[in-house]
């Protein structure tokens, strides 16, 4: 039986299986990192914070990731958060996943999976 700590909060779960048909063992892994990514800070009740904001300027990475000369091109802040790593619906057997650090000019706390949506739907055989 998955646990409610093993899963995605209820309308994120919802529209991750209405739009992607993700599969119970896929909402499980994605509520790990939804889980770490919260417990980090980077989400504050269900959404993600911007990246700008949730990671510190005294982070040694801060510089090259955020330089205060680039804060008027920062994006919106529904696209500058954390976003949650693509697994792919046969993780199992291929080990496939992807976890990008910063999309810079995207992203969402669905970016990849909008990203990979869209891929798919381009190289697929009827599209």
């Amino acid at each position: 039986m998955i646990t409610q700590d093993q899963q995605l909060p209820l309308h994120l779960g919802d529209e991750m299986r209405s739009h992607f048909n993700i599969s119970p063992e896929q909402n499980s892994r994605l509520a790990r990192f939804w889980n770490d990514y919260r417990d980090r800070g980077l989400i504050a009740g269900d959404t993600a914070k911007p990246l700008y904001e949730a990671c510190p300027r005294s982070c040694r990475h801060s510089p090259p990731c955020w330089p205060p000369d680039l804060d008027d091109q920062r994006l919106p802040v529904d696209q500058a958060g954390i976003h949650l790593p693509w697994i792919g619906s046969r993780y199992e057997q291929n080990r496939i996943a992807v976890l990008a650090i910063s999309l810079r000019e995207y992203g969402g706390l669905l970016a990849q999976w909008k990203l990979y949506s869209d891929l798919a739907e381009k190289i697929s055989p009827s599209g």
